[in-house]
């Protein structure tokens, strides 16, 4: 059943839906570039629930090294403990060598940065840069906090 709420806590006080470029950089050295068509990431903000969806493609790197940074639209809060956070699997294709099931992705907390690591061990590995190449596609479909 649908509610209306007329006033209270429950009205809707803040929505934003839009599409930003999306940068891809390296934790360490090195660059990524995508390419200037494949680029865009939609989101929607309803509260402080940002919802982030699309997919980028790669046209070029050079000498990439690290964790691969994926911008966002909107800093992640600080909530108590680790109760911000949030991580769950990428869409990765055409990488140079890993398992294309193995990359995953972290938001922590007071950051505007989605990090996508190696999980191809008992922990995560910060050596997903390397496997980015010309035409690596990523695909997104995540929800985190923002303040």
């Amino acid at each position: 059943a649908s509610q209306v709420a007329s006033g209270g806590a429950n009205v809707l006080d803040d929505y934003e839906e839009g599409v930003y470029t999306a940068t891809a950089t390296c934790s360490s050295s090195g660059t990524i570039t995508l390419n200037g068509t494949n680029n865009k990431l939609a989101y929607t903000k309803i509260g402080r629930v940002v919802h982030v969806t699309g997919e980028i493609r790669v046209s070029s790197v050079s000498s990439p090294i690290g964790v691969v940074l994926i911008n966002l639209p909107f800093t992640s809060v600080d909530l108590t403990g680790l109760s911000a956070r949030s991580g769950g699997q990428v869409y990765m294709n055409l990488v140079a060598s890993a398992n294309v099931s193995d990359f995953v992705y972290e938001i922590t907390e007071s950051t505007a940065i989605l990090n996508i690591y190696l999980g191809d061990a008992t922990s995560v590995q910060s050596d997903s840069a390397p496997e980015i190449q010309a035409n690596t596609e990523i695909a997104l479909d995540f929800s985190y906090f923002t303040s």
